[in-house]
């Protein structure tokens, strides 16, 4: 059996989804992690569905009432906002076919919270502390939000991308081949081969022991700090066409590697670290309004019993003197 297009199964996954889904106040896109692309994809016809669903009330009030329980009016926003808590499956099917069940989930919780307010639910401990975590969660994000929003402007964003632009400039991209082996004389063996005239790709597919031997080594087009330092001293202080003439020891071992071109590193569009933008931004503003809040405020903490910690001892002159020393060794570069 189906209803407007939905089985009784779908429709009962749908209340169900509902009564799960939790009251939330929506973040902005770019606040939201990365989606995968069926997502995005999904997404998108989502949109394109929402469209038409707008196009088609175009014509209706700007909030119809679309039920009355016991006097009490619901308005169609109630059963828009039942529908963006859905999973995002439901959420992709046009609102004419999820209308019905969606209103019938929206009146149904309307009647529990009324059978719940007679019987004195809302006196009950456990519903005030819950509604006052509730409220102090929606006001967060709520005001996050909006603070977000103001801090991640398209300004703030254009900035933020003129400085990457900067960044960019005067630095080179390099694009190696590279054999990883394990044993300092295998790759000094291998050095030998090439100036015997050897050819670097098909050495790199039979010797190499790093992933990229497949493909004759090739590491494609890097930076410099896309690499362990040691490495990629190596390739950028090398010319075009020139291979290592001794072994380059990494973390992963020994390499031999031949620099294939150079060139300069051209800026990325703005649509390719929009996203990554608007994600440093976000963390900054919060990170920068939370220390500011806690500047203001006295804040006291306790052990996970209750209890007050214990106060930390006094570090004597001779523990600070040897405290500083092992901070300058610690930080000392190699």
């Amino acid at each position: 059996m189906r209803i407007s297009g939905i089985s009784l199964t779908a429709a009962g996954a749908l209340a169900a989804a509902l009564a799960l889904s939790p009251l939330a106040a929506p973040l902005p896109a770019w606040a939201a992690e990365d989606k995968a692309p069926e997502a995005k994809a999904a997404d998108a016809k989502a949109a394109e569905s929402k469209d038409g669903d707008a196009k088609a009330e175009q014509a209706a009030p700007a909030d119809p009432v679309v039920a009355v329980v016991n006097g009490a009016e619901i308005k169609a926003s109630e059963v828009n906002a039942a529908r963006a808590r859905l999973p995002q499956q439901y959420q992709q099917l046009p609102l004419p076919a999820l209308f019905p069940v969606l209103l019938d989930a929206v009146i149904d919780s309307r009647l529990i919270a009324n059978a719940a307010r007679t019987a004195g639910t809302d006196k009950d401990p456990l519903y005030q502390e819950t509604l006052a975590r509730v409220e102090r969660q929606l006001m967060e994000q709520i005001y996050l939000s909006r603070y977000l929003e103001e801090k991640v402007s398209d300004a703030a964003q254009q900035a933020r991308y003129q400085e990457i632009v900067a960044e960019s400039k005067g630095k080179q991209e390099v694009q190696a081949r590279h054999i990883l082996v394990e044993k300092e004389e295998d790759a000094k063996a291998l050095i030998a081969e090439l100036d015997k005239g050897a050819d670097f790709e098909k050495l790199a597919k039979e010797k190499s022991i790093g992933p990229s031997a497949a493909k004759g080594g090739d590491l494609g087009y890097f930076g410099q700090g896309d690499m362990v330092p040691e490495f990629a001293d190596a390739a950028f202080a090398m010319d075009k066409g020139a291979y290592s003439k001794a072994p380059v020891k990494t973390q992963f071992g020994w390499h031999v590697i031949k620099v294939e071109d150079k060139r300069d590193l051209a800026p990325p569009k703005f649509e390719e670290v929009e996203e990554q933008i608007q994600r440093d931004l976000a963390t900054k503003a919060r990170a920068d309004l939370v220390k500011g809040l806690r500047a203001d405020a006295k804040v006291e903490k306790f052990n996970l019993d209750g209890s007050k910690p214990e106060p930390k001892a006094e570090a004597t002159g001779g523990d600070k003197a040897d405290d500083k020393a092992g901070d300058k060794a610690e930080t000392k570069k190699d």
